[in-house]
């Protein structure tokens, strides 16, 4: 894929979006739209592109096809070029799981306790599970106990959540 010929003007209107520090080894972070998953986003050419991608090809850099824009740093939103490399999906996926990140597989070291969003701790799943199973204790009240909502003890209990328990 041919890097499109933008103006200068295109790319100051860019880089007006990014927090450039004085140290380049830090990460120069989008301040414009993100998705949920934080890569910025940016009206670009005919569509959108995200942000990082339109900081590797500045000012003549050119995504082939087939080809990713990589964070060496694992910042969605860091557009500094000297973080950013090619490398294929596999080179991602591959990346990802190196650095421990991916969502699902036995390499996974954020699930249950380590994830920072957890209500609940291992000994607390332990025991909803032996309370429902041995005692009968109800689903609702099980959620009112713990503080969770009653979809997430159906959850627990079915080993849909906290599978690794």
């Amino acid at each position: 894929m041919a890097t499109p010929n933008y103006t200068s003007k295109s790319y100051d209107l860019f880089w007006n979006k990014v927090s450039i520090t004085a140290d380049d080894n830090r990460c120069w972070l989008w301040l414009g739209a993100k998705n949920p998953k934080g890569y910025g986003n940016k009206r670009w050419g005919n569509g959108y592109d995200k942000a990082h991608r339109i900081a590797w090809m500045y000012p003549d850099y050119v995504i082939p096809d087939g080809m990713c824009v990589l964070h060496s740093c694992d910042n969605p939103s860091c557009c500094n070029p000297k973080h950013l490399f090619l490398g294929t999906h596999q080179d991602n996926s591959d990346d990802m799981y190196s650095k421990g990140r991916e969502a699902r597989g036995e390499k996974v070291s954020n699930k249950g306790e380590k994830s920072a969003s957890h209500k609940l701790t291992n000994e607390q799943i332990i025991e909803i599970r032996n309370r429902f199973n041995t005692i009968k204790i109800s689903k609702s009240y099980l959620a009112k106990e713990f503080g969770v909502s009653v979809t997430m003890i159906c959850r627990i209990i079915k080993r849909k959540n906290w599978v690794h328990i």
